[in-house]
Formats: C-alpha cells, sequence, structure tokens
C-alpha cells in the first residue's frame, strides 16, 4: 500500500496560515486607514476571499491526518471564492455587500470551527478550547457585519478590520492545533486488491 503524499497537505496547512496572516494585515489596514481608496481596499478584500476560498479547496483534497480542519472546505472554499468574485465584479458600489457577504463568510467559519473544536477535544487536542473560543467571536462578528452597525464609513471599515483579524485568527487556530503533517501517511482507505483463492 502507497503512502499518502504530504506536499498537498503542506501546501493547504501553509496556504492556509499565509492566507490567514493576509486576513489579519488587511484586517489591520481597514482600521488604521479607514480613509484608504475604499474601492481599492473592496478589490483587495475579494482577491483574498477567492485566494483563500481556492487554498480552503486544496485542503480539503489533501487528506490531512486527523481529517478535521478541513472538513467542510469543499462548502466553504466555493462559497468564499463565489462570494469574493461577486464583490470583485461589483466592487464600484460593494461596501454594503462587502459587509453582508463577509459577514456571512465569517459567520459560517465560525460555526464551522466551532464544531471542529469539539471533534477537536475528542481527538484529545489540548488546543479545543482556543478554537472554539475564537469561533464564537467570529460568529458574533459575523453577526454584526450581517446586521450592518452603522452609516458611518469610519465605523463600517473598522468592523471589517476586525472581522477579517478574527477570522484570520481562527484559521491560524485551526492550522497549528488541527492540521498534522506526518511523512508516509498512509490512506484511511485502505485499497485490496483482489486475490483468487484456490481450495
Amino acid at each position: 500500500m502507497k503512502s499518502q503524499p504530504a506536499t498537498p497537505m503542506r501546501i493547504a496547512k501553509w496556504g492556509y496560515i499565509a492566507a490567514s496572516v493576509l486576513f489579519i494585515f488587511l484586517g489591520i489596514l481597514f482600521i488604521v486607514f479607514p480613509e484608504t481608496s475604499i474601492s481599492v481596499m473592496i478589490k483587495l478584500s475579494a482577491v483574498i476571499m477567492m485566494l483563500f476560498g481556492i487554498i480552503k479547496l486544496v485542503g480539503y483534497f489533501s487528506k490531512d491526518l486527523y481529517r478535521l480542519a478541513f472538513q467542510f472546505d469543499l462548502e466553504f472554499g466555493i462559497l468564499l471564492f463565489v462570494l469574493g468574485l461577486v464583490v470583485l465584479i461589483n466592487s464600484s458600489s460593494a461596501v454594503n455587500f462587502l459587509c453582508i457577504a463577509l459577514g456571512i463568510a465569517v459567520l459560517t467559519d465560525g460555526l464551522f470551527k466551532m464544531r471542529v473544536s469539539f471533534e477537536s477535544k475528542n481527538f484529545g487536542i489540548s488546543e479545543w478550547w482556543l478554537t472554539f473560543a475564537v469561533s464564537i467571536l467570529a460568529i458574533l462578528i459575523g453577526l454584526v457585519l450581517v446586521f450592518k452597525p452603522s452609516n458611518s464609513a469610519n465605523v463600517i471599515m473598522a468592523v471589517l478590520g476586525i472581522s477579517l483579524i478574527v477570522d484570520g485568527l481562527l484559521n491560524l487556530c485551526v492550522a497549528f492545533a488541527s492540521v498534522k503533517i506526518i511523512k508516509g501517511q498512509y490512506p484511511d482507505v485502505i485499497e485490496i486488491n483482489d486475490f483468487e483463492f484456490k481450495e
């Protein structure tokens, strides 16, 4: 039986980490420079969302050891990519839509990662509580975004920034705590060849 190649898992894990860091960096930009060209920030957000969607799809098909971090990433990767694409196409008038789209994305991610945290606890992963705590925070900030907290551009940009930072931290927690790469890992399904038995 052939062992599972580790390269796709490494790409998925480090892609997850890189995209999470980009989310955090973009969130800081939103908070520190709220008056920067909104259209530029929205386009950048959309591109990162699409990139993260692709990375999540890679993660889903990578077959990591625990099957925890990426188990919902087929659906969520497609959702994130589509939302990012729609925001990019409508970037000229997409502030309100970005709030709703990012709110839905962060809320959904928080709900999925909350379940991951419970399953991590069952696996004996000691850091499960950290993923759970940040998941709750992501759910709350996602709800705030969906219902749009204010008409003030600065407030909206700040909340968008916080949501990006929280979601980035959430995915970092999951990537470091739940994605285990073992060289020479074997697949979870054992392929049995047909043998001819003789009496």
